[in-house]
């Protein structure tokens, strides 16, 4: 073994814990006396006088033998020990067992169920049935843990032995680093799990962590004991908010593409303006061009790169350019001088705000000869580096506690942030910016009050609004792909141990890393879960692929359906089949908190947001009413992650 490795392994070891100053003048450690009288050498003491075994005391590590197995109460005190050795580990519950699959049972209200049978509608039969399925479906909540096996090897080298012969506190040393690499391991599978498939001999595969238990977690699902669990209505109250930080990530100053008439927005110098089609049509007669002039002072950060574009397809080849000035009418930026032609094109020019908080856009055409109007689109002023800055993460941090589900606000469990390391410094950095950002993404100025109260939350622990910032060890930034969860992680985070530990000691006069030492083999079984995860949302950074959940259907509107077929994008409604099965109808859900949902015979219809909002609310519909043919469903959750799953629904007889 590497002299680098052994230094390594020895620096490790004093700093596990203070060295002992009174230490008896002949004191042999019995556990290193007898790891190296098993391996050959001759143990002597200080004074050179040979080591007998009789020296030896029987206490703590060094009456283990050469192999431990270890079940019930001591297997669990091992497991809870060495999670112990984590902050982060120990501030969560455990839940322990003898099987390897562990019960996370837990209770949640279900929302109007108050009832009165002297007005209802129905019989009070047909009413008490309808009451004992919702007492019924409470157990429906319970889930399970799976643990699975993990295993720990490490290398003592005969070297380390003989440097530690004398001092007591050897093998508490061994114990305590030894359990802290565990524990820290166990740490980074708890933040960056995402599979239990262990591909390829990937560590992180080993197990899923908090976050991509929070990511998977829906209404539908089929337990480890292989029982599938439909919830329908409610399946938003177990579901996470899932937060696509990328798609509301980039607080882009300006963006007007036209969608809606805003032409009072803007002048020209000549012509006249009119939007029309989704254009803004800039016409006038016998006229050679001019420059056209957004209204408003767009804000920008200072000392901020931006890129503004415009697309202008003219009548005529035309000569174009965009500049950009600061409020006062000074010139910050202008582009290129571009030739158009009758085909279109796009004029951009990328610039740094400097110390300006308003920049006013221009664009200028010029052509040679008259009546040549021009169509324009897609007005913008985007910053150019595709990063989270501070500014970003307070809207991210926003949108996350307004859309916390509601059904969970008037709980009494503590909630709070968890972040990475570089993402609470953001966060930081963040609440002394002299700007704050709308429910829209602008960005405006602060008022010095609202500043100065900003800036006492970054004074010792960070809170924002109220809810404290916890970082996380080894957690990736949202710039890195990483997560921020906010929820009740103390209440409803769970580690999950079953209650069988061994460990195994063997002496290897040629270890694989060379020299001779011991090779311990540590055996357990731990995973996690999150009890409720309808008591969190997740925002996932670059690369995030987070949407609305897929929508099921449900053979009824409340409790008691079973769900209609099995496919995430397609679905038959067969009336004569629903009608024979006594079912209610054919009802559509989406398991997150706060999604809309929109049906239209139509598919175009549902392409965004913009346009499904002017199309039939889905909720409540009996699709089996409809008239027979094909439709599109749709779920949004606008401002906070990207639609669902586009979904056909054939409905026949």
């Amino acid at each position: 073994m590497g002299e680098e490795l052994i230094q390594q392994l020895i620096k490790a070891l004093d700093s596990a814990m203070p060295k002992r100053r009174n230490v008896a003048k002949n004191y042999v450690n019995p556990l290193a006396a007898m790891m190296l009288e098993q391996a050959g050498y001759q143990v002597k003491l200080r004074d050179g006088t040979i080591w007998k075994n009789e020296y030896a005391t029987n206490y703590g590590f060094a009456e283990f033998t050469r192999a431990r197995h270890l079940q019930g109460l001591e297997a669990k005190e091992s497991m809870l020990l060495i999670n112990s050795q984590s902050w982060f580990l120990d501030r969560y519950n455990k839940l322990t067992g003898d099987s390897s699959i562990i019960p996370m049972d837990f209770w949640t209200g279900i929302p109007e169920q108050l009832t009165d049978t002297q007005r209802i509608t129905s019989t009070p039969q047909d009413n008490a049935k309808v009451v004992a399925s919702r007492n019924k479906w409470a157990n429906m909540f319970g889930d399970e843990v799976y643990v699975h096996h993990l295993e720990r090897q490490v290398d003592l080298p005969i070297e380390v032995i003989r440097q530690y012969l004398y001092d007591p506190d050897f093998e508490a040393r061994v114990e305590k680093i030894f359990g802290n690499e565990i524990a820290n391991d166990l740490v980074r599978l708890a933040v960056n799990g995402n599979d239990v498939s262990f591909a390829s001999g990937n560590f992180y595969k080993l197990l899923k962590s908090y976050a991509t238990l929070l990511k998977e977690a829906k209404g539908t699902k089929t337990l480890v004991s292989g029982v599938s669990r439909f919830v329908g209505k409610h399946g938003n109250l177990i579901t996470p908010v899932k937060v696509n930080a990328p798609a509301i990530r980039f607080i882009d100053p300006f963006s007007d593409d036209f969608s809606a008439d805003t032409s009072a927005n803007y002048t020209a110098s000549a012509g006249a303006l009119a939007v029309s089609g989704g254009l803004l049509k800039w016409t006038g007669s016998a006229w050679t061009g001019g420059t056209l002039r957004y209204n408003n002072v767009i804000p920008v950060l200072m000392n901020t790169n931006y890129v503004a574009s415009i697309d202008i397809k003219p009548g005529a080849t035309s000569s174009c350019y965009i500049t950009i000035k600061d409020p006062a009418g000074n010139t910050i930026a202008v582009s290129n001088t571009d030739s158009i032609g009758t085909g279109g094109g796009t004029i951009q020019v990328a610039f740094n705000s400097y110390n300006n908080l308003g920049v006013v856009f221009n664009v200028t055409c010029t052509q040679s000869s008259g009546d040549t109007d021009y169509d324009l689109d897609n007005v913008s002023i985007e910053r150019s580096v595709n990063k989270f800055e501070p500014y970003d993460l307070l809207n991210i941090l926003d949108v996350m506690i307004d859309h916390y589900n509601p059904e969970y606000e008037v709980a009494d469990e503590e909630l709070a942030f968890l972040v990475s390391k570089e993402d609470a410094s953001l966060i930081a950095k963040g609440l002394r910016i002299p700007v704050y950002v709308t429910d829209k993404g602008q960005l405006i100025p602060m008022a010095t009050e609202t500043r100065e109260s900003r800036a006492v939350e970054t004074q010792g622990a960070i809170q924002y609004r109220g809810y404290p910032i916890v970082v996380v060890p080894y957690a990736k930034s949202l710039n890195k792909g990483g997560f921020i969860i906010f929820g009740a992680d103390k209440a409803e985070y769970r580690i999950a141990i079953q209650t069988l530990f061994s460990y195994n000691r063997v002496y290897n006069p040629r270890m694989e890393k060379g020299g001779e030492g011991y090779q311990y083999t540590y055996h357990f079984y731990q995973a996690y879960g999150v009890r409720n995860p309808g008591k969190f949302v997740i925002a996932e950074g670059i690369g995030s692929a987070l949407t609305c959940e897929d929508l099921v259907f449900a053979t009824s509107k409340d409790l008691i359906g079973s769900r209609i077929g099995s496919s995430a994008s397609a679905v038959i409604i067969d009336k004569s089949n629903l009608a024979a099965a006594g079912a209610e109808g054919a009802f559509v859900f989406c398991d997150t908190p706060g999604a809309e949902v929109f049906y239209s015979a139509t598919s175009g219809n549902l392409d965004t947001y913009a346009l499904a909002s002017t199309q039939t609310p889905a909720e409540g519909v009996d699709f089996a009413s409809l008239t027979n043919g094909t439709y599109y469903v749709r779920a949004f959750l606008d401002g906070v992650t990207l639609p669902s799953t586009k979904m056909t629904v054939t409905v026949q007889d």
